[in-house]
């Protein structure tokens, strides 16, 4: 990966907003976690969580079109029911929510920067990552296109994640990264305030249409070759029979977390409850 490509995407974050970009925009609020988020014109709201999102832990999301590829802008909890040793609870911070997001990302091959940034006021985290996915979100089980997300997640609760999540194809990814830094930028805790008007897009249609076109003339040409994910056997995975690996990762899948994350809550549940078997046993 080219460091000028994660230095443009991290440094991108905290440009501040054009003239057209402060205005306020398509607003959604949350009354039950207290936030809101605003998106540019050309955004459709989504009533679910596209493939490759957990649909239990979706809050509300958009997605924009761009000829047959789509863009997605997604907001998501990612509720955390793990102790440590002895019952010990797991400190839910901005270090639990890197090595979280890593693990996930590294366990699907994909190549990863992290930065800290601000998000409604408060300290998170952002991940960026570039994988093979569906070109929304990086999973090489669910398609074969090259894909850039960003992950920010920020502590709710001492039990629960907020995830504010960007994806798009890896050749949009770049022209479309403007309209999700203006939404960003518009994230608050609080009670609702909704937009006095709509916000600007930052997207150059003009721009959109040619990498439309041209993607069409590549494609009558020859077929787009996708770099292959580097995949790696972990050494956890090399101790389990493949069928208790598959049933892993459907349950990591279905709970939004990593396989590691889960091995590492059902290891630490274990010790729990050895730990408080060992401290009924009559002494001798």
């Amino acid at each position: 990966m080219q460091r000028g490509f994660w230095l443009s995407c991290l440094v991108s974050l905290f440009l501040p907003l054009t003239a057209a970009a402060q205005q306020l925009g398509t607003y959604t609020y949350s009354p039950t976690f207290g936030l809101g988020m605003s998106v540019p014109l050309g955004w459709m709201k989504l009533d679910k969580a596209p493939h490759g999102y957990p649909t239990q832990n979706f809050l509300f999301g958009w997605r924009r079109s761009i000829g047959k590829d789509v863009a997605v802008i997604i907001i998501s909890r990612l509720p955390v029911s793990i102790e440590g040793p002895a019952g010990t609870p797991i400190q839910v911070n901005l270090e639990f929510i890197t090595n979280t997001f890593t693990d996930y990302f590294n366990e699907l091959g994909a190549s990863i920067q992290v930065q800290k940034v601000t998000l409604g006021g408060k300290e998170a985290i952002a991940v960026f990552a570039r994988g093979v996915g569906n070109g929304i979100a990086i999973n090489p089980r669910i398609g074969t296109r090259l894909t850039r997300v960003v992950w920010c997640g920020l502590p709710l609760s001492s039990s629960l994640i907020l995830r504010v999540q960007f994806g798009a194809p890896d050749e949009l990814f770049d022209h479309i990264l403007p309209d999700f830094i203006v939404a960003l930028q518009t994230f608050h805790f609080g009670p609702p305030n909704p937009p006095a008007q709509p916000l600007a897009s930052q997207i150059s249609e003009e721009k959109l249409k040619a990498l439309v076109v041209e993607k069409a003339k590549v494609q009558e040409t020859a077929p787009p070759v996708l770099p292959s994910p580097t995949v790696t056997v972990s050494k956890e995975q090399t101790l389990l029979a493949p069928e208790q690996w598959t049933a892993l990762e459907a349950i990591a899948r279905e709970k939004g977390i990593s396989v590691g994350a889960l091995l590492r809550q059902i290891v630490d549940e274990f010790l729990k409850r050895y730990y408080e078997s060992v401290k009924e046993r009559p002494k001798e």
